[in-house]
């Protein structure tokens, strides 16, 4: 549907309010699954299993270059 004048203007900023809450919801889970990582990166390091603590590490190194590097809309 295309509106025109004031209603258009509401639209934008309907899609970019949705756009930021979407993106602030991903975030938050992202670090709230991170925290949790952390606690079991400190069980694997105590039992010595370097193979899961290196994959815990690059997957903790892939959210945090998805949530700052990435944005979901370049143009919002």
């Amino acid at each position: 549907m295309n509106f025109v004048g004031p209603f258009a203007e509401n639209q934008t900023n309907i899609h970019l309010f949705i756009s930021n809450l979407i993106f602030a919801t991903a975030c938050s889970e992202t670090l709230k699954a991170m925290d949790e990582m952390q606690g079991a990166n400190s069980k694997l390091e105590a039992e010595g299993n370097t193979d899961a603590l290196e994959l815990n590490k690059l997957d903790e190194n892939m959210f945090i270059e998805i949530m700052c590097a990435t944005p979901i809309e370049k143009d919002a």
